[in-house]
């Protein structure tokens, strides 16, 4: 029977998890960053308009205006409702956007071929793809996870780091005063968020695999 498990597994699985981990983590990131709600309830739960010193109202005016601008693959320049901005403030938020856009490409361009694939599997009478793809897509959030819990100010910078090939993102609060109203709590509760859906992406996909699993050892 030991035998026979190892044997479920293929190299090419490793293919077919590579596409479905990006394209998870494509979808995820853009739909919860995309879903303003989200911001909406952490204004009142983090009390950003009585730390930034704006009414709610005006916090959410700016926050519409720099999403509205973030939008991927649209045009446009970004110009805050009521606040300044620097250049090298403005400058951050177009490599930003960049990035929003690579996770939005990711979506279809790992999400189609990772489909068919996965679909060509399941006509061949073959799950064990979910199983390997679910490991694949667990290891991610699970070290994104802990470096945050560890430290996450460091954990921050890290990623700033890695990203952006500059110091525009320390913004002045003299100058760009849109930092107020984007605390770093806010950042790691999208990154919470963000986690905790593809982890349980992950986790229904090793589920769906075992029970495959167990459900050709009781055929046999």
């Amino acid at each position: 029977m030991e035998k026979e498990k190892k044997e479920r597994f293929r190299p090419f699985e490793l293919v077919i998890g590579l596409l479905m981990t990006l394209f998870v983590i494509g979808l995820v990131a853009t739909l919860v960053i995309q879903f303003r709600p989200f911001y909406y309830w952490m204004v009142d739960l983090l009390h950003i308009p009585e730390s930034s010193g704006y009414p709610r109202d005006e916090v959410i005016l700016n926050f519409n205006s720099m999403m509205n601008f973030l939008i991927p693959f649209t045009g446009g320049t970004l110009k805050f409702a009521t606040l300044p901005a620097s250049e090298a403030g403005i400058q951050h938020f177009v490599e930003c956007k960049r990035i929003f856009n690579l996770f939005a490409a990711m979506i279809p361009v790992c999400g189609i071929p990772a489909l068919l694939l996965a679909r060509r599997e399941r006509k061949a009478g073959r799950r064990h793809y979910r199983l390997t793809s679910g490991l694949m897509m667990i290891i991610i959030p699970v070290i994104l996870g802990l470096g945050c819990a560890i430290d996450f100010d460091a954990a921050f910078v890290i990623f700033h780091k890695i990203f952006f090939r500059n110091d525009f993102w320390i913004f002045d609060y003299r100058t760009d005063p849109i930092i107020l109203m984007l605390p770093e709590n806010v950042f790691l509760i999208y990154g919470m968020i963000m986690v905790v859906i593809v982890l349980a992406v992950a986790i229904w996909m090793i589920c769906s695999g075992k029970k495959h699993q167990c459900d050709s050892a009781s055929a046999n």
